[in-house]
């Protein structure tokens, strides 16, 4: 019996010391609610030496309790406290601040201790998300800025020049009116034929804003739909080539990437080309993944059209190198472009690269 007894109390310790030392805060209270147990992790979190107290001041120890929509949460309703009524609370996000006006946000999860079919207490966990939080809005900031460069890059290569056209054409008419109304009349023709242009291509290009949830999609059918809105309603044939291995195991920063890609590709082939057909190929490996943009276009000689502005091809190649892959394009002025983004499928700094002398790296 001895010997038993024995055991259990160097269980009883090891437990003690697996709680107090594990990396998520844990609090154990007792059936009265009082604090029996905090370890390392959640008294960091604490103004106040936490052990021995009681709920009804937990809030002198961690901090005022709101939930995510900014809504106070009264001590009683702590999960801790519904904790000892029975209620199990799961991953929980909560905004906790301090009487000093210092703020952090945890993760809480808390269920209900029961030995011989009653409550004895409660164990709860707290993990600090504070800095995950912070990385995770300055993505979202990061992304929205991406965003909005790519829309200040249509507005000035596309709609601005596009207005800028339909302004000089329609004021070419004007001063042919009243003697030349035969050339006053060209001007305004050619002035509705660019509006006609540049609206068709707003709707493509809001086509796509809506429709970012293709990001979630098998890369494909995302390509797919993304080439057929692109030249719908243009004499442009879109011709695609994808590989029989489903895509949509490509982790998804690498679809997002790929995706967001294609869609400057073909905008640049959209605007600049002046192609009748359109080729969009991706292949895959067990080390890579490879997309191509292949128009039979005017193509260009050295810099591409865009290219000093710091958008297309550039932010293509920005987008490559942020998953360790590159940015290719091969390019004769009427010999139509080639552009190739490859993309490691494995964490190693020595990946497939092309090596064609006709290959410019951008």
């Amino acid at each position: 019996m001895q010997s038993k007894n024995f055991g259990m109390m160097n269980w009883n310790a090891a437990a003690g010391v697996i709680l107090r030392s594990a990396p998520v805060g844990v609090v154990v209270c007792n059936s009265h609610g009082k604090i029996a147990l905090v370890n390392a992790a959640a008294r960091q979190l604490a103004r106040v030496d936490p052990e021995g107290k009681m709920p009804y001041i937990a809030s002198k120890v961690w901090g005022e309790m709101f939930d995510q929509n900014g809504k106070h949460v009264p001590t009683a309703q702590w999960p801790c406290a519904r904790a000892l009524h029975g209620d199990v609370t799961t991953r929980m996000e909560c905004h906790m601040v301090h009487h000093d006006g210092s703020t952090y946000d945890i993760l809480l999860s808390a269920c209900p201790i029961s030995f011989a079919g009653q409550s004895v207490g409660s164990i709860n966990t707290l993990a600090d998300i504070t800095q995950y939080k912070r990385s995770l809005l300055m993505s979202c900031e990061e992304s929205l800025s991406k965003e909005r460069t790519y829309l200040a890059a249509y507005l000035h290569d596309g709609l601005a020049q596009d207005l800028a056209a339909i302004m000089l054409q329609l004021q070419a008419g004007e001063c042919e009116l009243p003697g030349n109304q035969g050339k006053a009349k060209a001007h305004v023709q050619l002035a509705l034929k660019v509006a006609r242009e540049s609206l068709a291509a707003a709707r493509r290009y809001l086509w796509t804003l809506s429709h970012e949830p293709l990001v979630n999609e098998d890369l494909p059918r995302a390509l797919t739909f993304l080439a057929q809105q692109f030249f719908a309603g243009t004499p442009v044939q879109v011709a695609l080539s994808f590989p029989e291995k489903p895509a949509q195991l490509l982790p998804a920063a690498i679809r997002t990437e790929l995706l967001q890609l294609g869609r400057e590709a073909l905008a640049n082939v959209l605007k600049h080309a002046k192609a009748s057909k359109v080729t969009v190929e991706l292949t895959c490996s067990n080390r890579e993944v490879r997309l191509s943009v292949i128009d039979d276009g005017s193509g260009f000689a050295a810099t591409p059209p865009g290219a000093e502005r710091g958008f297309g091809l550039f932010s293509m190649r920005m987008r490559a190198e942020r998953l360790g892959g590159n940015v290719m394009v091969d390019s004769q002025p009427a010999h139509g472009t080639r552009v190739v983004a490859t993309v490691p499928l494995v964490n190693q700094n020595a990946g497939s690269r092309f090596h064609s002398p006709q290959m410019q790296n951008l």
